[in-house]
């Protein structure tokens, strides 16, 4: 199995920060530190395995140079910012009633403040709110749509029918 995306860029990222640290560790010297590991000159031939060792022997080399290195970390979403940065995308941080309404009608009315939320109706609410953010940005969002383009409503009321044709 090959490395992953994720292992490609951590060991770029660390063969730069090495390049800058020591000032000369270039192509040659990648490719001594692979063939000493693995045995295999190319990342294109390691595996996800051999990739790790790689890296892991980077991070020592790392270390080595600066040891109070360490291995940057991404920065992670809180619910709470993740849904304030969905609403900003939708346009609706200038009326916080429009979060509230969507609130309402996720939680079938039950709740309409945020902080009242759970943990799982928190991650429906993103789930929702990015749905809807996609239909926008497609065009399939009801508001986004011509009036001529929304479907009618399919049925009449039968005791209106019924009366109508007496």
């Amino acid at each position: 199995m090959k490395w992953t995306l994720g292992q490609q860029r951590l060991y770029r990222r660390q063969v730069a920060e090495l390049g800058l640290m020591t000032g000369h560790y270039g192509d040659d010297e990648r490719r001594d530190l692979m063939e000493r590991i693995t045995g295999k000159r190319s990342t294109l031939e390691l595996s996800r395995d051999e990739m790790k060792q790689v890296i892991d022997e980077q991070q020592r080399l790392l270390r080595q140079c600066d040891p109070s290195f360490q291995r940057p970390r991404r920065p992670t979403w809180t619910q709470e910012t993740y849904i304030a940065h969905l609403v900003d995308l939708l346009g609706w941080s200038k009326s916080p009633e429009r979060l509230t309404g969507f609130i309402r009608k996720e939680t079938r009315g039950w709740i309409d403040s945020l902080d009242r939320l759970n943990r799982a109706q928190k991650s429906n609410l993103i789930s929702g709110l990015k749905r809807l953010l996609a239909d926008e940005r497609s065009g399939k969002a009801r508001a986004d749509r011509p009036a001529a383009a929304r479907h009618p409503r399919p049925w009449v009321p039968q005791l209106l029918h019924d009366s109508a044709v007496k």
